[in-house]
């Protein structure tokens, strides 16, 4: 619980920072556009935790003459899974969590056909990963973090004259690089994995200038 209203409160807060960046005037197309949607990872890594929920904020914003934007995003997936492995004596039931902070900064092109605004962006990412095991009474976690690359695409309709609606569809790439764990029937095996994937989501927030 602590972690959410720590997480609601930093994106309220980049919110804000945001708006008073790209607030004047003469400041070109821009937005804040909060995400809801899911993160799918390598299943080949990943597997049962590759297919995460996601909640997050992504925006853009800079000067009119400017040819492209500031981009920036951040956001949080997380995913409890259960299954059953196999520790050497036979069957034994596990349960594996995960929870995946990702924050990335770049440039974005948004056009503007009437209230339809289709835009493009790339730039670099950080992400951090935490995994925990649990298998009958062990329990075994590790974290990791790196840098990586983003590209994505998306487009938002103006509902009235700022506020937004559209969908989203980005991927990631950051090789973590895991310290594999052993304990006992636990063991973390992917020591170097990629921790970026396909995020996609509907899209909803507001804009400026005001539309007409």
């Amino acid at each position: 619980m602590a972690r959410t209203v720590r997480f609601g409160v930093w994106l309220t807060l980049l919110a804000a920072a945001l708006l008073t960046l790209a607030s004047p005037a003469d400041a070109g197309p821009g937005y804040v556009n909060f995400i809801l949607g899911q993160k799918v990872f390598d299943s080949e890594d990943w597997d049962p935790i590759d297919k995460q929920p996601v909640f997050g904020v992504e925006s853009a914003f800079g000067p009119a003459t400017w040819p492209v934007h500031i981009m920036t995003f951040l956001q949080r997936s997380s995913k409890s899974a259960d299954r059953t492995v196999d520790n050497g004596g036979g069957p034994v039931s596990a349960t594996f969590d995960a929870d995946t902070w990702e924050f990335g900064v770049g440039v974005n092109k948004t056009w503007m056909a009437g209230k339809l605004y289709p835009y493009v962006g790339a730039g670099l990412d950080y992400i951090k990963v935490d995994v925990t095991a649990h298998v009958d009474q062990l329990t075994g976690s590790d974290d990791a973090n790196a840098f990586g690359f983003f590209g994505g695409a998306g487009a938002f309709y103006r509902i009235g004259t700022r506020f937004n609606l559209g969908g989203t569809v980005r991927y990631s790439s950051a090789n973590v690089d895991f310290n594999a764990y052993d304990t006992g029937n636990v063991e973390f095996s992917g020591a170097d994995v990629n921790a970026g994937g396909l995020t996609f989501g509907f899209l909803v927030g507001w804009g400026w200038p005001a539309t007409p």
